[in-house]
C-alpha cells in the first residue's frame, strides 16, 4: 500500500519532474525492504523478521510461510 501511494504520488507531479515509466520501474525493482521476509541466521538458529504492521503485510507474510520452509517452533510476536 504504501508503495502504490508513493508511485502515485510520483505520477501526479508536473510533467516536467515526473520520472519516467521505465526509471520509476527500475526504481522500485531495485528496492530492499528490511524487514519484509528478513532471513537471518545467529548460532545456528534461522530466525525469520517480518514488520508486518497492517492487514494486507499480514496476510502477505501468512502466505509467504510455507514457502519458507521454516523449522519448528515458531513463534509469532
Amino acid at each position: 500500500m504504501n508503495l502504490a501511494v508513493a508511485v502515485r504520488a510520483l505520477e501526479l507531479l508536473p510533467p516536467e519532474r515526473r520520472p519516467d515509466r521505465r526509471a520509476l520501474i527500475e526504481g522500485v525493482g531495485g528496492v530492499v525492504w528490511p524487514g519484509r521476509l528478513q532471513s537471518e541466521t545467529v548460532d545456528g538458529v534461522r530466525w525469520i523478521f517480518d514488520v508486518a504492521h497492517n492487514a494486507a503485510g499480514v496476510q502477505s507474510l501468512v502466505a509467504a510461510l510455507p514457502d519458507l520452509r521454516a523449522a519448528r517452533p515458531r513463534v509469532a510476536l
